[in-house]
């Protein structure tokens, strides 16, 4: 509600007082006034209307009377909303979506709404998924704040729905948890809808079992000292369709108990850890437990050993998932021996399922849910015995008239009759005792020979060629299967063309040439009566020696030690006498290095400093630049000068000029020829100074001299420390 209110006697004028006189003209600004004033405007109803009383007079036109500076202050709007909401459905199911209804009405009848924002707060077991708006209103959602941008103009009413995910927690109960959203538009105004959330039953409990991870150990047992055996927290969800998420199982070791090992596999999705400083052990479980899966204990297992003679299991544990409060197991005094597992036993007969051939066993475990029940290749089939019986994977052969040439003897063909016999997995052909895949017939037997068109080579018989054909027909049992040049044969005569040149194809052997291994081959071609024998290219007319070359080793010390990368080694030679391929070869430190032999002596490591030709200075000193140049020293290749390691890199060259520096110019427009003499040499040094070049010089004293274009200056006497410069 927006008032307007007058200062000095408290009077009231309603927003809509001011907004009718403002409309019908009975409220203006004196005439009077100068245009610094603020008049009143007449401002759309849509609108919100501000007036600025603070330096102003009004009046009202039907009684001509001043309204005094400051009687009407604008006080900002605040906008009246009405809020209401709902939701839907009115329970929901953990893991299903629910959906809020907020509606939001402009009860301020002279005023539009703008830019309104709206706090949303949600339930701890839901999660914001996505929102709708009137059609037409703009509006954005940010982690919890909605803000509608749009205008609502007064009396109108826009819808908001707000759709939430919900989580699947684990309680200490089936029953309802309120799942409240609050829209809350400041200062006052908000609504909240309150729908509930259903949840599921969970049971808790511990049950030991031996080592072996699948016998249960009866309650009241007594345990061997340091026996190691295992216990299991198992959790069940009784509730069908409703479950949990980031579940916990926690449990605190009974002291007479000594951790060993988690019992493996878990089950899918598990993780475990075990505190040894505060003797915990954790299961969790990201996700959602039990998903699908109804009245089904999970199982986890702690492998444990007993710490003294009597065991106690006495102790809780808890269950605790996303946003729920935690809960303790219903047996926290341990009932042992509970086992829902089946427990089968052999009824000591076997049955036929699928043509396949079980043994019949029965659940005799009284706590088991298929309790009496027969089981079958690991499957329940119900209380009624099966039938005993293993299955016929017999056959039963009929003759089916066809004949089957096999062997070049003529058979019946049986095929495997599948009505009277279907668990036979064998071949559904036989014939004369073999089995076939498929239907053999192909008729009688043919005896007569056929020697055919094709020829299958040649005959060379006294060096004369002659076709050679051989029976096709594999139910001739005569000798004579082979049948050239008018000629039956017993065996194949076949020979190959004739050739009167050499064949060397047959592979007799090798034989060692100048320490090289070659292959001997032998002529095969009958009508060639040359050499016989053929090594690497080379004819023989008799059988050359046979075997290998032999390129065996023998190495042995030289007695005496060489130099190599550093390291001494001892000196060895191959002495072979054969083929060796390194005969009379050196090895140092097992490397060949050939023929000749290596120098005699240990490796040598002190420094070898070899003078470079030229000085350094050194705080003004000259001295003469060393390299050591020996290669197994450790300071091999690095710079010496005034018996101090200069490192690798070497040193400037130059004598000592510790003095200032002066530079000589050539402007004179062409090359100049100058030269100087140091002091301790004999003979001068002479340069080429290019026009408009600069050198550089140092003296010790203060003089200048000018000759010719050059323009230099040098010190004392034409001399810088131990220099004499001349020019030419």
């Amino acid at each position: 509600m927006s008032a307007w209110t007058t200062m000095n006697d408290n009077k009231i004028v309603t927003y809509e007082d001011l907004a009718n006189a403002i409309s019908s003209g009975d409220l203006y600004q004196k005439a009077s006034f100068t245009s610094s004033k603020r008049t009143v405007r007449k401002l759309g109803l849509s609108d919100i209307i501000h007036i600025d009383t603070s330096n102003s007079f009004y009046t009202s036109r039907s009684n001509n009377q001043l309204l005094p500076k400051k009687a009407i202050v604008g006080i900002p709007p605040f906008f009246n909303l009405n809020l209401t909401s709902s939701a839907s459905p009115s329970t929901v199911t953990a893991g299903n979506n629910v959906t809020y209804t907020i509606n939001i009405r402009n009860d301020e009848p002279f005023a539009t709404s703008t830019n309104l924002v709206f706090a949303i707060s949600f339930a701890s077991n839901t999660s914001f998924v996505s929102y709708t708006i009137t059609s037409g209103v703009s509006s954005t959602y940010s982690s919890g704040t909605l803000t509608i941008t749009s205008a609502i103009a007064a009396g109108a009413t826009i819808v908001i729905t707000i759709t939430c995910s919900t989580t699947r927690p684990l309680t200490d109960g089936a029953g309802t948890l309120a799942i409240p959203l609050t829209a809350t538009y400041s200062p006052t105004n908000s609504t909240t809808a309150t729908p509930y959330l259903q949840y599921p039953t969970f049971t808790l409990e511990k049950v030991a079992r031996q080592n072996d991870g699948t016998t249960n150990i009866p309650a009241n047992t007594n345990l061997a000292y340091n026996t190691t055996f295992i216990y299991l927290l198992r959790v069940r969800n009784t509730t069908s369709n409703l479950y949990s998420s980031d579940t916990v199982l926690t449990d605190v070791l009974p002291s007479n108990l000594t951790f060993n090992s988690f019992y493996t596999p878990l089950p899918s999705g598990w993780t475990s850890n075990y505190n040894s400083a505060t003797r915990t052990v954790t299961f969790s479980k990201s996700g959602v437990l039990h998903d699908s899966i109804f009245n089904t204990f999970i199982s986890l297992g702690i492998r444990v050993v007993a710490s003294t003679e009597n065991v106690s299991l006495s102790n809780n544990f808890t269950a605790s998932g996303v946003g729920i409060n935690s809960k303790t197991s219903d047996n926290f005094n341990l009932t042992i021996g509970y086992n829902t597992s089946p427990v089968l036993t052999s009824q000591g007969y076997s049955t036929c399922s699928s043509c396949f051939t079980y043994t019949v066993f029965r659940d005799t475990n009284v706590n088991s849910a298929t309790y009496n029940q027969y089981y079958v290749n690991g499957s329940p089939v119900g209380n009624i015995a099966p039938s005993n019986g293993a299955c016929d994977y017999s056959s039963q052969y009929e003759n089916t008239g066809q004949i089957y040439c096999s062997g070049c003897s003529s058979y019946f063909v049986f095929a495997h009759n599948y009505t009277e016999k279907p668990c036979y997995t064998g071949d559904p052909y036989q014939v004369n005792g073999v089995g076939y895949s498929y239907n053999p017939a192909n008729g009688a037997c043919n005896t007569s020979p056929d020697y055919g068109s094709a020829s299958i080579g040649i005959m060379c018989l006294d060096c004369e060629e002659y076709t050679v054909h051989q029976n096709i027909n594999e139910c001739y049992k005569g000798t004579l299967q082979y049948f050239s040049n008018g000629n039956y044969y017993e065996s194949n005569p076949t020979t190959g063309a004739c050739v009167s040149t050499p064949n060397y194809q047959m592979y007799i052997g090798q034989t060692c040439i100048d320490c090289i291994t070659y292959s001997v081959y032998k002529n095969v071609s009958t009508c060639f009566f040359g050499n016989q024998y053929i090594v690497n290219g080379v004819t023989y007319g008799n059988k050359p020696t046979l075997g290998a070359c032999d390129y065996t080793q023998n190495i042995q010390s030289q007695g005496y030690s060489t130099c190599s990368g550093c390291q001494t080694y001892t000196v060895f030679r191959d002495i072979a006498t054969n083929c060796s391929p390194t005969k009379n070869h050196y090895f140092v430190n097992e490397v060949d290095v050939g023929l000749s032999a290596p120098s005699n002596g240990s490796c040598v490591t002190s420094p070898y400093l070899e003078f470079q030709g030229y000085n350094t200075c050194i705080s003004c000193v000259p001295y003469p630049v060393y390299k050591d140049t020996r290669e197994c020293s450790s300071t091999y290749n690095r710079y010496f000068a005034n018996n101090t390691d200069l490192g690798t890199a070497a040193p400037s060259s130059a004598d000592c000029a510790c003095c200032e520096e002066i530079s000589v110019s050539n402007n004179s427009g062409s090359d100049v020829y100058i030269e100087w003499l140091p002091c301790s040499a004999g003979s001068n040094t002479s340069y080429w100074l290019q026009n408009g070049e600069t050198i550089y010089f140092c003296r010790n004293t203060n003089a200048s001299f000018n000759i010719g274009n050059l323009d230099y200056a040098v010190g004392g006497v034409c001399s810088y420390n131990g220099y004499t410069i001349f020019t030419t």
